[in-house]
């Protein structure tokens, strides 16, 4: 059945109920592991995002940690070759950023489709916090090109 819903477009896993509890929430409290499997391995949108991209980009720090903790695989890409980092980093989101690379070890100048880096996207979104710490936690300028970039 979790599979069936899965399919259907547009199927947001952290869409809060009346008691603000998400299917995630869910499947963690009941120990539902063929839930929380099926949550994991589903696709979501055009860009074909994993259930780790989906909460870096909308900031879910409890549920990043978790999904770390689970073993997740934070490098795995989606349709465009972006890395959970690269969309909290463009967002702003930086304590995801600081949780991907110090707990779950991502990798901190991967490059996308584009030739673009974390780096990158937080320079072109303007997000001076993100530069500032992504620089803190040791990306590499010369390689992020970010002198040729303005703010």
């Amino acid at each position: 059945m979790v599979d069936l819903l899965l399919t259907k477009k547009n199927i947001n896993p952290f869409v809060e109920d009346n008691e603000g509890k998400t299917s995630l929430d869910y499947a963690k409290e009941e120990k539902k592991a063929e839930i929380l499997q099926a949550l994991i391995n589903n696709k979501y949108g055009s860009e074909q995002d994993n259930l780790l991209h989906l909460a870096a980009m909308i900031g879910e720090v409890n549920a990043v940690r978790y999904l770390i903790g689970k073993g997740i695989d934070i490098f795995q890409t989606n349709y465009l070759h972006h890395t959970p980092l690269h969309l909290a980093a463009g967002i702003g989101h930086a304590e995801v950023v600081k949780i991907l690379i110090r707990e779950g070890k991502a990798e901190i100048d991967v490059f996308d489709a584009r030739n673009q880096t974390p780096m990158h996207y937080a320079v072109n979104n303007k997000k001076l916090e993100i530069v500032k710490l992504l620089l803190k936690l040791g990306t590499d300028e010369n390689n992020a090109r970010i002198r040729q970039n303005t703010m």
